[in-house]
């Protein structure tokens, strides 16, 4: 099942299409930062009790 945000139709203007263009012709890196304290999960039971609920 689609959510509206999947649906939506954009239109471009003038402006959003000069915006787009720049947003595609940007070199800059983004900033990337390391996430502490983390873990990673490989149990299905674990993935499952996370999401269930209780």
């Amino acid at each position: 099942m689609a959510t509206k945000s999947f649906t939506t139709d954009f239109v471009f203007t003038r402006k959003s299409a000069d915006n787009f263009i720049s947003a595609l012709t940007n070199n800059k890196r983004p900033n990337l930062s390391h996430i502490q304290n983390t873990k990673e999960i490989t149990k299905i039971e674990a993935i499952k009790a996370i999401f269930s609920k209780e």
